[in-house]
């Protein structure tokens, strides 16, 4: 019987939707497609815009290989916004090599936000890579469009 209630707590716990530590924050919605990568195309933010408190994000994020599911997270702790985009090998992974994906993300933002996007890879040995840390995005208000150097 006391393996019965054992058996019975294990179960409970196994279903039971974590409200744990969130390490990269609440789950927000990314939009992602496949694309060519062109010699020298490397992982790097496209643009970002603020508009009425909603940051949008558009990146490019190079993967060990094009079969990795991809989600994103926003942590906001003041007036920092910080993005991570987690990459993760599926099981068994591709035939080929190395993938490029270009996101989109989206998330309510505090006024004048610092901003900082790192992308993190999961089942892989790939180090965390941050692609944008900028504390300067105000200076394009109300309706900003920026273009990080380079891109």
């Amino acid at each position: 019987m006391r393996a019965l209630r054992l058996f019975a707590l294990i179960a409970l716990a196994a279903c039971h939707d974590s409200t744990g530590p969130r390490p990269y924050g609440e789950r927000i919605q990314l939009t992602a497609r496949s694309v060519t990568a062109t010699p020298g195309d490397t992982a790097h933010i496209r643009r970002v815009v603020l508009e009425s408190n909603t940051i949008t994000v558009v990146g490019r994020i190079s993967t060990p290989d094009p079969c990795t599911q991809l989600a994103a997270y926003a942590k906001t702790q003041g007036s920092t916004i910080a993005f991570t985009v987690v990459a993760t090998e599926s099981r068994g992974g591709c035939v080929t090599s190395l993938g490029l994906f270009e996101y989109t993300l989206t998330a309510a933002a505090p006024s004048c936000p610092h901003v900082t996007v790192t992308h993190h890879y999961v089942g892989s040995n790939w180090p965390d890579q941050q692609v944008l840390d900028v504390g300067w995005i105000c200076a394009y208000a109300p309706a900003a469009a920026v273009r990080p150097p380079g891109a």
